[in-house]
């Protein structure tokens, strides 16, 4: 982005949040809603404990090495652990999702409602990405500690703290 456009986007952006805070109405808070969808998250299918192990054992490896091994073999050994997907609805405008891990955005886009996402509610998990991200590549699912099944899970977790089921 060049320093003119920079600027017109900066401008932009903050005329929208001056009209935005004008037209903003107070409405009274008559519903308050808190709900709770534990879920288990599978682990990648090449987390392996030996290997693990003998990475973070290894004197051939560096820091890093060691520590992403650790942090995988936390994961592998607390999977059976739930993590809860949570919700706080306030009235029926608006709700705050709270989700494990650094979560890719299409897990947090809503056409139909103002949804709030909060992520890292568990870091354990590392990314959680789509099942298609590891055919896809990047830095994400190579630091995802889940499998590409959690979608499905997370996704149906996800409706049910929305839907209040």
């Amino acid at each position: 982005m060049s320093p003119d456009n920079r600027e017109l986007f900066t401008e932009r952006i903050h005329r929208a949040m001056l009209e935005a805070e004008q037209s903003n109405a107070r409405q009274p808070l008559e519903r308050v809603r808190w709900m709770v969808e534990p879920v288990q998250l599978p682990p990648r299918e090449d987390m392996d404990e030996e290997n693990l192990l003998a990475q973070i054992a290894s004197s051939a490896t560096g820091a890093k090495v060691h520590s992403k091994a650790a942090l995988m073999l936390t994961y592998l050994r607390r999977r059976e652990r739930p993590i809860p997907i949570t919700c706080l609805q306030l009235n029926e405008l608006v709700a705050v999702v709270h989700l494990p891990g650094e979560i890719f955005i299409e897990y947090q886009l809503r056409p139909d409602a103002f949804v709030a996402v909060a992520g890292y509610g568990d870091l354990g998990t590392g990314y959680i990405t789509l099942a298609s991200s590891f055919a896809e590549g990047g830095y994400e699912p190579v630091d995802a500690f889940v499998s590409g099944r959690s979608e499905k899970i997370v996704r149906a977790a996800i409706e049910q703290v929305l839907r209040g089921a």
